[in-house]
């Protein structure tokens, strides 16, 4: 028997499930990404003569007037083909990111690869717009004002960034805490609680390192953590991350286990009404945690050498209070027919002052407050040196050398790049 009976006026007739699903899907798929095919042929039309002939000089005439669609409009559809189709020209989208839509992938054009591999079709608009906000949050944050945060107790002493991450995510999230040692002590799933929806993206803020976006996947059986300023990208196993949270823990008991982690008291944390079951869990937890402004507080040579004393505090100019007198005053400041002035007699005039500049002395105060000053940075560095990695190093001689020389920040780090790569060859041509 024929699976598909065709009849008249293109109307068929399924006998067979399979094929009728087949086809269904087939049609679902292809009104999903029809945007994608959309954005092709806009891009054929942009890219080659196509149009010779049309009446339209380009591609945003004619999708305005032959379809209503604007400049942005156009613009979307074609970015979402080069970004997200196969080989970044043709009518396919590619694997990874079918089923997303044209709506999710329109907030995913301005967000790195690193964080794009890290949601899924399961993901909201609301919650992939979430994971955008937090990203571009931490973008406003300069590279310096991160490197002089200082990071807090609670994960100063972990060694890892994994393990950082656990620190502050539980210490955000204490009921989350205990549901996770409570499931340790039962020999449960660990990713399970903490993605009860299958997958969960937490972003935490950790000051001196930066915003993390934290992926719990149970279908891929890890957490990827990614720094969203360095895009580095870290990936731990399920069996990893039982372990190193028992390591960490060190007991089954929550107020213990919280005690050895936190060194502090359990908090009391109130029973969720809700059952799980019944509460629709979130793919995305914001970060808890807002970056301080940093405060600057104005220094003096007396902070940077003490020897040299502190400069007097400066009281504000008595203003002297306004005399009123009979005279009228000359109408716009122009003298009136017969007034005489003092500038009609030389004799009174005070002579004009001798410039009593000391050149010598203000050269030897200019030369004490410059070798005062590098000798304040020459500390400043040296200290650095035993403290900060090598990349925090070179950023910090990259802000004195640009303030100093009121240049450019990036054009003065460019520089010692520079300066490094052509002692890295001269070292090599000696050698």
């Amino acid at each position: 028997m024929e699976e598909i009976i065709r009849q008249d006026h293109n109307v068929i007739t399924y006998t067979d499930y399979a094929v009728y699903k087949h086809d269904l899907d087939t049609e679902l798929q292809k009104s999903a990404e029809q945007f994608v095919r959309i954005g092709y042929l806009l891009k054929v039309a942009q890219d080659t003569g196509i149009l010779a002939g049309s009446g339209y000089s380009n591609v945003i005439e004619f999708a305005m007037k032959e379809y209503g669609l604007d400049k942005t409009q156009v613009s979307r559809f074609i970015r979402i083909n080069d970004r997200f189709s196969k080989d970044g020209y043709s009518m396919e989208l590619k694997e990874e990111y079918q089923r997303f839509g044209y709506a999710k992938l329109a907030l995913m054009l301005t967000l790195p690869d690193e964080i794009n591999e890290i949601l899924t079709p399961e993901m909201s608009k609301t919650e992939i717009s979430t994971v955008k906000e937090e990203f571009e949050e931490e973008q406003k944050i300069s590279d310096i004002e991160v490197m002089i945060e200082q990071e807090p107790e609670t994960t100063k002493t972990a060694e890892t960034i994994f393990e950082k991450v656990i620190l502050n995510i539980f210490h955000d999230e204490p009921q989350l805490f205990k549901d996770v040692i409570n499931s340790l002590k039962n020999e449960q799933d660990v990713l399970e609680i903490m993605a009860p929806a299958d997958m969960k993206v937490y972003m935490t803020r950790i000051p001196g390192i930066g915003k993390l976006a934290v992926s719990v996947n149970n279908f891929k059986k890890m957490i990827e953590i990614v720094n969203t300023r360095s895009m580095e990208k870290e990936q731990i196993m399920q069996e990893e991350v039982a372990e190193t949270i028992r390591n960490m823990t060190g007991s089954f008991d929550v107020k213990s286990a919280w005690e050895n982690m936190f060194h502090e008291n359990f908090p009391e944390t109130e029973k969720s009404k809700v059952a799980p079951v019944q509460r629709k869990e979130s793919h995305v937890q914001q970060s808890k945690k807002k970056p301080e402004p940093v405060k600057e507080t104005p220094k003096t040579l007396h902070d940077i050498e003490p020897d040299i004393p502190e400069p007097s505090p400066i009281e504000p100019e008595e203003q002297p209070e306004d005399i009123k007198t009979d005279e009228p005053e000359a109408a716009g400041g122009q003298q009136l027919p017969g007034q005489d002035s003092i500038e009609n007699h030389p004799e009174y005039m005070p002579s004009e002052p001798e410039n009593e500049e000391n050149e010598p002395e203000i050269a030897e105060t200019r030369e004490i407050m410059n070798w005062t000053l590098d000798l304040f940075m020459a500390d400043l560095i040296k200290n650095a040196e035993s403290n900060w990695c090598q990349e925090q190093v070179k950023m910090l001689r990259a802000l004195l050398k640009s303030t100093c020389q009121c240049t450019e920040y990036r054009d003065a780090y460019q520089e010692l790049e520079s300066e490094e790569a052509g002692a890295i060859m001269d070292k090599l041509e000696e050698d």
